[in-house]
């Protein structure tokens, strides 16, 4: 029973190591075309034009709109559910 514990945080170590790595592989994924329809639903129910640029970047979606006046926003949407989590306009 003694070296199964060692084997136990062994694993452990291993899997909070690989677990960060994983997650710096999402930049490089292009967004799928229901993902892109997704975020265009999205996006007109806030009353955004839909993205003229889109990345995944640390887990959440970027992209560059406009908004119902016009003004050049850059949003952060969720990668769950699409949902803005932040906005800033673009002077």
């Amino acid at each position: 029973m003694g070296a199964l514990a060692p084997t136990l945080r062994g694993l452990t170590l291993l899997t909070a190591l690989a677990v960060p790595a994983l997650a710096d592989d999402l930049p490089a994924r292009a967004a799928t075309s229901e993902e892109v329809r997704m975020i265009a639903l999205a996006l007109k129910a806030e009353g955004f034009a839909p993205c003229t640029t889109l990345a995944l970047a640390d887990g959440r979606w970027a992209c560059r709109t406009t908004n119902a006046a016009g003004e050049a926003m850059d949003l952060s949407l969720s990668n769950l559910d699409f949902a803005v989590t932040r906005r800033t306009r673009v002077p």
